[in-house]
């Protein structure tokens, strides 16, 4: 685990894995977008739209090192952590992280994550 001094120092934002981690967000985004797209003729998947855009539109204008990804899967910290970022993972089910990439912190509660960063 990365010296907590340092990571306060370094980091600028807090970027969070909504999905699945705070909020089931590609059920809510899909169900919303659903009634735009048809008004505007799209015959695709809403679903398939909202993946696409989660995936494909996100930019910060931060160097990686300043951005603390934080979710509770491991795959998505050891992407944010392939890509350059700092990590984050909030143990929500008491599971082993289980990769020898590990994250730059490890809490069980968003309140841990918070007493840590505070």
């Amino acid at each position: 685990m990365t010296n907590i001094a340092e990571l306060k120092s370094t980091v600028k934002v807090c970027m969070f894995d909504q999905y699945g981690t705070v909020v089931d967000m590609q059920g809510g985004l899909t169900k919303i977008v659903a009634p735009y797209l048809q008004s505007k003729g799209w015959s695709g998947s809403p679903n398939s739209f909202v993946t696409w855009w989660r995936r494909t539109h996100f930019e910060i204008g931060l160097p990686m090192l300043e951005i603390l990804f934080v979710a509770n899967h491991a795959f998505d910290c050891i992407g944010a952590k392939s890509a350059g970022m700092r990590t984050a993972f909030i143990n929500l089910r008491q599971r082993p992280f289980g990769t020898p990439h590990q994250p730059d912190l490890n809490v069980s509660t968003m309140t841990g994550l918070a007493d840590a960063l505070v």
